[in-house]
């Protein structure tokens, strides 16, 4: 593209992105007025030393070597250039203040951005700093640094640091921001250098530790470094013992402290390097992927630094060997449905067994419950269920697991995908079953009845298709009903559905007529069939009609306490309800006699005569009675077993008493009901001719 364009710096830092822009004009008079502009103060006024810096470019890594252009010197060149000029790097050294642990300007990193061919293009520098100290009695020093290269494809959409509207930008960062070498002061104290990050300007700006780059530019940033106290490299977690399956990937790891940290990893006393199965050779982690027996043995890590260098333990990596399957399952084919299907595997050495199912051709697969033996056994076999489910065994001896080669399982039709369920219908309605049946091609069909609870099935003539229907008799309650279905050399089953036939309630017992008197209990009782699921009393007082619901009264027993002389003529009856229908039993009247209560005996007596007092119950009642009797309040107990009573005035002395008697019914669950009573007054002489008077 052509136009202005801008130079952007970019850092990230938990999920955010700082970038600053500055305007780029292609002149090389123009380009170096901007580039004093940027300049990069060479000695803070606060700044205890000084010191001069230089650099070259040692090696490039990436794309086609063939293509390099310049190694070892401070500009660098590499790829196949599409617009004749090739992408590269140049480092430009200067003269800096700078105080322990404070940041200075380290020199200027140009990038030159342009597009290369695919496959050309480096992804990687090595940048080594020199060191001259003018007012320290320290040699030079060399300091080695890693940049990493991001190219592009120039192929929209562009990455998400996109910041420029050119062609899609580039990005560049260091792996390593410390370096692993060190100089030490005449005082003993050992210091590195640090690359704090990429700037426009220092000390006005403020560093980032990546740098994004306009494509088919010369992009220029300044390099912040630091002098730093060299941290003595440790060990703070040492790499553990693995063990891993055949197959299975391995890692160790190791964590250190220190200055500048590198890492070299080493099978016994070999120095690994990565390729083939092994990465992170030379970092805090060690992956060996797919470990084979020849991995099995003792690891170890050293990590060196700009102060030193420390080997770790030995860890031991153990390889273990998996089972072996002598004899794999094999497909289960053109079973027929109802059938079983049996999988089965040998292994030598084998602890354990676990079958697995899938049913999407083996993309995922689950255990199934129970089945940990060498054989599984699937049955019955279902074609909607198992056809083409794949089954395979895990193989486990004490430290490792193998899966078994896949067995298919097919079933061929006619498959029954939806069975006859239970049926209940009253007696003379329709009972129907059917049943949904998968095939092709010739198929016959045939449904059968058993009248001992499936210990017998017989045909039913005449029902060949896939639904059966027919009226409901009280003798057919209990058959249960199935489908044959015939194909070929297959001939499948339906499960059995029962058929359950209800009837309207029978009335085996009516009400009978009740006689009582008034104040008693009467009872009007039913009995019935099985099958009732609902039931209620009726009433209807004499000369009418209509019919009328007592509340809460469904028990096939009615109760009626206390009856009043008014309900003498009433009418009872019982209605019982199931889904078949309502039946009303016969109706009872209800008969109540008018009743009397007195107490007779003497009213008047000599206080040395003992008196009898009965009770005397008029009008018609069938009832046992229960009396209660009071003298002046006090209760005394009935003398004889018809109720009455003695008394001996002697223990009262003379003068005027009261008797009362209170008369309660019995009814045939043995409760008693009030039923009336009533008083005497007596008085108790001891001289003739004493009054009396009574009530």
């Amino acid at each position: 593209m052509r136009g202005s364009h801008g130079l952007f710096f970019g850092v990230e830092s938990r999920n955010s992105r700082r970038g600053v822009s500055i305007s780029f004009i292609s002149s090389r008079a123009t380009l170096l007025s901007v580039l004093l502009l940027l300049a990069c103060a060479s000695i803070p006024a606060s700044s205890a030393y000084s010191l001069t810096s230089s650099g070259i470019w040692p090696s490039l890594s990436g794309g086609d070597p063939s293509y390099y252009q310049g190694v070892n010197t401070r500009e660098v060149r590499w790829g196949d250039p599409a617009l004749a000029t090739k992408s590269g790097l140049r480092y430009d050294g200067q003269t800096s203040g700078f105080s322990f642990g404070q940041d200075f300007c380290l020199g200027k990193l140009t990038h030159y951005n342009f597009p290369t061919y695919a496959g050309t293009a480096a992804t990687g520098a090595k940048l080594k700093v020199t060191l001259k100290f003018n007012d320290l009695a320290v040699p030079d020093t060399s300091f080695y640094f890693d940049l990493r290269i991001l190219e592009t494809t120039n192929g929209y959409p562009c990455p998400e640091f996109q910041k420029s509207s050119t062609p899609c930008d580039d990005l560049v960062w260091w792996s390593n921001i410390e370096a692993s070498q060190s100089f030490t002061l005449q005082n003993g104290e050992a210091y590195s250098l640090m690359i704090v990050g990429f700037s426009d300007s220092f000390p006005s700006g403020s560093p980032v530790n990546q740098f994004v780059t306009e494509e088919q530019k010369a992009n220029v940033a300044y390099l912040i470094g630091r002098i730093i106290r060299c941290v003595p490299t440790t060990i703070t977690v040492q790499p553990s013992d693995t063990s891993v399956c055949q197959g299975q990937d391995a890692t160790l790891t190791v964590t250190g402290n220190g200055t500048g940290l590198t890492y070299q990893w080493y099978k016994g006393s070999t120095p690994l390097t990565d390729g083939g199965d092994i990465s992170g050779a030379t970092s805090s982690t060690l992956k060996i992927a797919t470990a084979a027996p020849s991995d099995a043995g003792s690891y170890k890590v050293t990590i060196s630094g700009a102060c030193g260098s420390v080997t770790s333990n030995a860890a031991v990596l153990t390889v273990n060997a998996l089972p072996t399957i002598t004899r794999q399952p094999s497909d289960q084919t053109n079973l027929c449905e109802g059938s079983s299907a049996s999988f089965s595997v040998t292994s030598s050495a084998a602890t354990s067994y676990q079958w697995q199912v899938s049913t999407n051709g083996g993309a995922s697969w689950d255990n199934i419950n129970g089945a940990t033996a060498a054989t599984y056994v699937v049955s019955p076999v279902l074609g909607s269920i198992h056809n083409n489910n794949k089954y395979r065994a895990l193989v486990s001896n004490s430290f490792c697991s193998i899966a078994s080669d896949a067995a298919t399982l097919t079933v061929v039709k006619p498959w029954i995908t939806a069975h006859p369920a239970n049926k209940t219908v009253c007696s003379g309605a329709t009972a129907a079953f059917s049943a949904s049946v998968t095939t092709s091609g010739s198929t016959s069909y045939r449904w059968q009845v058993s009248k001992d609870s499936g210990s017998t099935w017989s045909d039913i003539p005449g029902a060949s298709s896939t639904s059966y229907s027919f009226t409901a008799k009280p003798e057919h309650n209990g058959n249960m009903y199935r489908i044959k279905v015939s194909r070929g050399s297959c001939t499948v089953y339906s499960s059995a559905a029962t058929l359950t036939v209800d009837t309207a309630p029978q009335f085996t017992a009516h009400p009978a007529s009740q006689v009582v008197c008034e104040g008693q209990v009467a009872a009007f009782t039913v009995a019935l069939s099985s099958g009732t699921t609902s039931g209620q009393w009726q009433y209807r007082t004499g000369g009418t009609d209509t019919w009328t619901d007592i509340p809460g009264q469904t028990a096939t027993t009615l109760y009626l306490y206390n009856v009043a002389l008014s309900m003498n003529g009433y009418e009872y009856r019982y209605t019982a309800t199931n889904s078949c229908g309502q039946v009303i039993s016969n109706s009872a009247s209800l008969n109540v006699n008018p009743v009397s209560i007195k107490i007779e005996g003497k009213n008047v007596s000599c206080i040395i005569t003992p008196s009898i007092y009965r009770p005397s119950i008029g009008g018609r009642c069938n009832a046992q009675y229960q009396f209660t009797w009071m003298i002046d309040g006090s209760q005394v107990p009935s003398t004889f077993t018809n109720g009455s009573i003695s008394v001996n005035w002697k223990d009262y002395g003379s003068g005027n008493h009261l008797i009362e008697m209170v008369v309660d019914s019995i009814d045939d669950q043995g409760s008693a009901h009030y039923l009336g009573q009533s008083e005497m007054k007596v008085t108790v002489i001891d001289i003739p001719g004493a009054s009396i008077e009574f009530v």
